[in-house]
């Protein structure tokens, strides 16, 4: 390791004044903070989790309760606008009583209330047993002064984003929401500033009723108001680089490279220009610099962090699925209005939830329409780390697996890779396709079959790659192994075929791999080519024919 000092990376630490007390690595996002509060009063602004919106509102509180004393040497300092100090209530909807039903929600939130208002100054006295929000907010409210208060409320969407696949649920939790927000509303005339976060919006709260409310989410202005730019990875990360690099044997760039492929490309500008990167993963990926012995892996760290993966896969056992590798090829078209539009439970749509949840990013943006409203915009996976957990996630819901199960299957692969053994091999294939619910494989196509194989490998850290040209065509499959490299051929008989049309279409794949000349060049010092015909039946969804050519 380096002489050289390494502040420690903050993880999951979210308070500001907590970071100013340690010596912690802190990258600047203040610069736009007066531009906010100078351009308006009531804002919303959608970012992903683990995106520093809890850090953004923590900022806020100590800007307008205390001034900006505790943040010399940032961008804001000397320049933050507000010179009287203003009562701050500060909420936080991520509440456990949300799974407990409506109820529960509207009582945990009186109490926070409760909390919040008592901390910020303002009386709380016993006499207000109400548990009706509605009202007691109302009363909180009554014996402040007019345009006094700043209010923060940071995960607006999660109570209902909890029920998103219970209607009753999700209606009776969105009517408790709606109270609040009216009485929000009703009462802003005591209100200075309002800021709300949140992932999804959702209709029939009342927040998105009106133009009142400023949405920050999709604004080219602040779209890099959260989130790390390259220019911030050059700034605050240059000798964490360094030293990452060393510890992993590889060049800086090549390092920087991985860094932008893996956790780079969330995308919140309607115009489409700018590019930032996951915040929690970049900093997850650089902690073990600050041990003396651990090296950096490039692993799913927003993914594993975001509790997003039993919501996601109960939502597409509800909903027409898409698959990784058609989004990844293909991209998809969005329109400004599925980007950013408030949606009814009833009316949640995959893609859309993909895009505003960050697993979607806009890749392209149709600039030849001035109206923002009629824009369109070309959209795909965000980044790698997204497009691989979200194949692990498809995997689980097309197995109908829990995730231990779903690795269990992909060891066995791994391992049946090692023998080097085809029989094994197809036999580990024919494993997982005979998980497969009958429900996803029905009319299944030889691309989708494909597709499965390969996201259980890519599971099990396998290197593997589909369509690989060479100067004569593609080859189907190619898996990169440490000792072999193996090349597949796939043909699909369709169901109510017969055994000989099943050996036709086999000799026709050994074919067009010794034609095609499929796999030649790609061994290397001490690396076994296997090269291997197989025809895929509709009618057992297995591998029910294959043949390894002999070179």
């Amino acid at each position: 390791m380096s002489d050289q000092h390494l502040k420690q990376i903050p993880i999951g630490e979210s308070e500001f004044t907590k970071l100013c007390n340690a010596d912690y690595l802190f990258v600047d996002k203040t610069a736009k903070l007066a531009q906010l509060v100078l351009s308006g009063s009531k804002y919303f602004l959608s970012r992903p989790r683990r995106f520093g919106k809890t850090m953004l509102l923590s900022m806020l509180e100590e800007l307008f309760t205390h001034g900006d004393q505790r943040f010399a040497g940032l961008k804001i300092y000397w320049h933050w606008p507000v010179q009287e100090r203003c009562k701050t209530v500060r909420l936080s909807l991520q509440l456990p009583q949300c799974l407990q039903g409506p109820k529960a929600f509207e009582c945990a939130l009186c109490a926070q209330l409760k909390i919040a208002f008592k901390n910020a100054g303002l009386a709380s006295g016993p006499e207000l047993q109400t548990e009706d929000v509605s009202e007691l907010l109302a009363l909180l409210l009554s014996p402040a002064e007019k345009n006094s208060l700043v209010l923060l409320i940071d995960e607006s969407d999660y109570p209902l984003s909890c029920s998103i696949d219970n209607k009753a649920r999700f209606d009776e939790t969105a009517a408790v929401l709606n109270k609040f927000y009216s009485t929000v509303r009703s009462c802003d005339v005591y209100f200075r500033f309002i800021f709300i976060t949140g992932i999804a919006r959702y209709k029939n709260t009342s927040l998105f009723t009106g133009e009142d409310f400023t949405d920050l989410s999709m604004d080219p202005d602040y779209a890099d108001l959260l989130g790390y730019t390259d220019e911030d990875i050059d700034a605050y990360f240059s000798p964490y680089l360094q030293e990452a690099a060393q510890r992993l044997h590889m060049p800086v760039d090549e390092v920087r490279a991985q860094l932008k492929a893996w956790y780079d490309g969330f995308c919140f500008d309607y115009d489409g220009s700018s590019r930032v990167y996951s915040p929690w993963s970049v900093n997850k990926f650089f902690k073990p610099v600050n041990s003396a012995r651990k090296k950096p892996s490039f692993s799913f760290y927003w993914m594993d962090s975001s509790n997003v993966t039993h919501a996601l896969r109960n939502f597409l056992q509800q909903h027409q699925y898409v698959s990784p590798e058609k989004i990844a090829l293909q991209g998809v078209t969005l329109t400004a209005h599925e980007l950013s539009d408030p949606m009814g439970q009833h009316e949640v749509q995959l893609l859309p939830l993909l895009a505003q949840s960050g697993y979607l990013s806009i890749t392209k943006a149709d600039l030849s329409e001035d109206n923002l409203s009629l824009r369109t915009f070309k959209c795909s996976f965000t980044n790698l780390e997204i497009k691989n957990a979200y194949s692990f996630i498809f995997l689980q819901y097309a197995l109908n697996k829990e995730g231990s199960e779903v690795s269990a299957f992909a060891a066995a692969m791994r391992q049946a890779l090692k023998t080097q053994d085809a029989a094994a091999v197809i036999s580990s294939f024919n494993d997982i396709l005979c998980a497969v619910s009958y429900q996803i494989l029905k009319q299944a196509d030889e691309h989708l079959y494909r597709e499965i194989i390969k996201i259980a490998l890519m599971t099990a850290n396998v290197e593997v790659r589909a369509e690989t040209p060479n100067h004569l065509g593609r080859s189907d499959l190619e898996i990169v192994c440490p000792d072999c490299i193996l090349v597949f051929e796939f043909k699909r008989l369709p169901a109510g075929g017969t055994e000989q049309e099943g050996q036709r279409l086999l000799h026709s794949a050994v074919r067009q791999l010794q034609e095609k000349d499929y796999g030649q060049g790609l061994q290397s010092a001490g690396r076994r080519l296997m090269r291997i015909a197989a025809v895929i039946s509709d009618e057992t969804r297995q591998l029910e024919y294959w043949q390894q050519l002999t070179d």
